[in-house]
């Protein structure tokens, strides 16, 4: 392919068989990437200063 053009008889089927290698390994490929990403922290913690924790019942 990067060497010269491709001849005619086996054109079409060069270009069939890498569009189908690439609608192949794009899902897997983007898979990979996307399983790499931390989407969320390991561990979530909100620290606010200043601010009284109103969620935890207190007993009088």
């Amino acid at each position: 392919m990067l060497t010269g053009p491709i001849p005619g008889r086996v054109a079409p089927a060069v270009t069939r068989a890498l569009s189908y290698l690439t609608a192949a390994a794009l899902p897997v490929v983007m898979g990979a990437v996307f399983l790499r990403v931390p989407l969320l922290p390991a561990v979530a913690v909100e620290v606010v200063v200043g601010q009284v924790d109103r969620t935890t019942p207190t007993t009088r």
